[in-house]
């Protein structure tokens, strides 16, 4: 006969998850302050100068690391013209606006004929566009302009843009002044924004004939938002629509990524989300 087991009457519970729920709730019990830690930072004073210091940095130091790329070259060849001719003269084979190459023909007079003087415009003008974006706090929430204003400072794209003397750091500044401008318009109405609007269009026309996608874009937008206001009985709620869509991204993310997101569920759904722009 086999020895069997002792009998007992003890019953052993199965163990539960309630720890490790326990343990996640107490990880994300924290996250609202760090959120808010984040969002103080976004709103301090020397964010602003922060980002600005940042974005100089990564497009001024060794600017002369890069050989000329042809096009770089090609702009080069005009101002060269403009020197001896005494003005640029309009090749409708090319279309590029003259903007550029009279800024670049004032700096080769200032630095002299090198690849700085070629490249530096570009750079403020890259620089410019940082500080524009820092500068749309005033129609929406600043801790959203910021976080834009930082990814362009430290946007890989931006910074190869912003250290090569073509025209589309121009471009962006002054499509970005003149949206700034129209929603200034549609904000405030002041005279302020209407300079703003007429700057930024005077300057795309002067950089590049593609400144005709950007004004049919806006257009485009304009008319899509006026009936989304005639749809909706004249009503805009701007809160909504970010805390909607921040919950959206946030879901989107957490369902990608898990639990390491958690800290941008609790970011977007703090309270300056839900002001009014």
């Amino acid at each position: 006969m086999k020895p069997q087991p002792p009998v007992t009457k003890m019953r052993i519970v199965p163990r539960t998850s309630s720890g490790l729920k326990g343990a996640r709730a107490d990880f994300s019990a924290g996250l609202p302050d760090a959120a808010q830690a984040i969002l103080n930072a976004l709103e301090s004073n020397w964010m602003f100068w922060l980002i600005l210091a940042l974005a100089a940095a990564l497009r001024i130091l060794f600017l002369g690391i890069k050989p000329p790329h042809f096009d770089e070259g090609i702009n080069g060849w005009f101002v060269d013209q403009m020197v001896k001719e005494g003005f640029y003269r309009y090749d409708p084979t090319n279309y590029h606006g003259p903007l550029h190459f009279y800024i670049i023909f004032l700096s080769q007079t200032l630095f002299g004929r090198n690849l700085y003087a070629l490249r530096l415009p570009v750079v403020f003008a890259s620089l410019g566009a940082v500080w524009l974006a820092l500068k749309y706090d005033r129609v929406i929430p600043r801790p959203v302009a910021r976080i834009a204003a930082l990814a362009m400072a430290l946007s890989p794209g931006f910074i190869f843009y912003g250290r090569y003397s073509i025209h589309e750091a121009w471009l962006l500044l002054f499509s970005m002044m003149f949206i700034l401008g129209l929603l200034g318009l549609w904000r405030e109405g002041t005279l302020n924004y209407l300079w703003f609007t007429g700057i930024g269009v005077t300057g795309m026309i002067l950089t590049k004939e593609t400144y005709i996608i950007h004004i049919g874009c806006a257009h485009g937008a304009a008319t899509g938002l006026y009936f989304y206001l005639d749809h909706s009985g004249g009503r805009f709620q701007p809160r909504v629509a970010e805390m909607e869509f921040g919950r959206s991204r946030c879901c989107l993310l957490n369902r990608n990524w898990g639990d390491r997101f958690l800290l941008l569920r609790h970011f977007f759904s703090l309270e300056w989300a839900q002001r009014p722009v």
